[in-house]
């Protein structure tokens, strides 16, 4: 997985810890959150897992989960919208054509 810890933290004024998941696998979680929504985003090896919910996103039963396979993490300019984190399923470089599965946008206050 490549993305820049330092561009996520900036756009989506997030606060990110690394942590070690049951299996031994080293995960990043990256926690932000608006007026309306917390949201809590795993990053792995595989690919991205975000969820949201009002009180606690990571349960049983959030309000929205999704979890997409990802080998990058990258800004997503938009026209007359805030810059977003999109992500990516083939990588943003290459002979490969771009695959742009999700865009998370910057939390609104």
């Amino acid at each position: 997985m490549k993305w820049n810890r330092e561009e996520v933290t900036r756009l989506l004024n997030a606060r990110i810890t690394d942590e070690s998941a049951a299996d031994g696998r080293n995960i990043t979680m990256v926690r932000f959150e608006d007026t309306r929504m917390r949201y809590e985003m795993l990053i792995n090896e595989e690919g991205v897992f975000l969820a949201a919910d009002p009180e606690m996103p990571i349960q049983g039963l959030p309000f929205f989960e999704i979890s997409r396979p990802c080998t990058d993490l990258a800004p997503v300019p938009r026209v007359g919208m805030p810059t977003g984190i999109g992500m990516y399923s083939r990588g943003i470089r290459g002979s490969n054509p771009n695959k742009l599965s999700f865009t998370v946008l910057p939390p609104a206050d």
